[in-house]
C-alpha cells in the first residue's frame, strides 16, 4: 500500500506473510518515499503497525521552526541530525524532527521534517556511513532529497495513516 504521492512524499508498506512469525505481529516491507526515491532503497522487515504509528505521531506534531526551515538542504540535514544525535554527550537528543521510524534509522537512513506555518519541509538521505570512532554518521557528500508540502497535503496523509493503522490494530 502507498499512502501519499511517492513523487512528493509517501509511506509505503506491504504485509509479507512469510515474514510473520506470530499472529500478534504484522511484519512486512516498510519505506518512506521522497521525490520518487525510496528510503531505504532496499527491502527491510518492519512491524508495520509500529512504524506507521511512529510516522503518524511525528506528522501530527511537526515542530514549527522558521530558522531551521529556511536553511539550505545540506545545512538543514546536518543541523537536525546533530540535534537528534549530538556528538557531545552533554546535550540531550532532540528527536522531534526525526520522521523516519527506528527500523529505517537502524539502516543508517534518515528522514527529517520541519514546519514553518502551513508549509512542511521533509528531507532525507539513504545509507550514511557510520564512523564508530566518532559515534557519528558521515554526512559529507550526502545525497539529500527534499520536498516541500502544505499542511493540507500532510493532513490528508495523516487521515489515511490513521484509518490504515486502526484497521491494522483491529485485525491483529
Amino acid at each position: 500500500m502507498i499512502i501519499g504521492d511517492p513523487y512528493k512524499f509517501a509511506v509505503m508498506f506491504d504485509k509479507v506473510n512469510d515474514w510473520i512469525l506470530s499472529d500478534s505481529y504484522d511484519n512486512g516491507h516498510f519505506a518512506l518515499c521522497l521525490d520518487g526515491k525510496m528510503i531505504p532503497d532496499h527491502l527491510i522487515n518492519a512491524v508495520i503497525s509500529t512504524s506507521l504509528y511512529n510516522v503518524l505521531s511525528v506528522l501530527k506534531n511537526i515542530p514549527d521552526n522558521k530558522e531551521l526551515f529556511f536553511q539550505g538542504k545540506e545545512q538543514l540535514f546536518s543541523s537536525i541530525y546533530d540535534m537528534a544525535y549530538p556528538s557531545d554527550f552533554e546535550y540531550e537528543n532532540d528527536y522531534r524532527y526525526v520522521l523516519s521510524p527506528t527500523v529505517i534509522t537502524d539502516e543508517s537512513c534518515f528522514v527529517f521534517v520541519v514546519r514553518n506555518n502551513d508549509m512542511i519541509r521533509i528531507i532525507g538521505s539513504s545509507e550514511r556511513e557510520y564512523d564508530s570512532y566518532e559515534s557519528h554518521h558521515i554526512l559529507d557528500n550526502a545525497v539529500i532529497t527534499e520536498v516541500t508540502l502544505n499542511k493540507h497535503e500532510i493532513d490528508n496523509i495523516i487521515n489515511q495513516i490513521e484509518k490504515t493503522w486502526s484497521d491494522l490494530c483491529v485485525t491483529n
